[in-house]
């Protein structure tokens, strides 16, 4: 008798969503020290559909913004932290980022470059532009 399950084995039998259709992050979270922990992403467990399926979490990839957010926001959820994400140039110049850094979103800090999207969620967060911080 086999000691794994066939339907873990696929997954694609399993739901990226919970039953309000909130996506649902699949996390390998790693302790590297007493206090320190990373986790890494999968891509399941998310809204995206078709080649961006489910988990896609990048903003400049021509997925939909409004999955690409809602990945975001549920990843920020399941971690219990908020998300940093910026905009990765190869380059020799360095850029502190510090003066930028503010809450912006409703999961953490963006400056990646995403189109901005108002989402409200059940708690009424809204996200916001860095470029214009009173938009919606």
């Amino acid at each position: 008798m086999p000691e794994y399950s066939e339907e873990i084995l696929d997954s694609n039998s399993i739901s990226s969503t919970d039953k309000a259709g909130r996506p649902i992050p699949v996390t390998i979270p790693i302790a590297l020290a007493p206090g320190i922990k990373v986790v890494y992403t999968t891509r399941l467990g998310g809204l995206s559909a078709g080649d961006y399926g489910n988990l896609n979490l990048g903003g400049k990839s021509g997925d939909e913004p409004e999955a690409v957010l809602s990945n975001r926001i549920a990843l920020a959820e399941a971690v219990q932290a908020r998300l940093s994400l910026v905009s990765q140039v190869h380059s020799g110049v360095a850029v502190d980022v510090d003066d930028s850094f503010v809450i912006n979103t409703p999961f953490g800090f963006d400056v990646s470059g995403m189109v901005r999207l108002t989402l409200r969620t059940s708690s009424r967060r809204t996200a916001r532009s860095p470029h214009n911080p009173a938009s919606p």
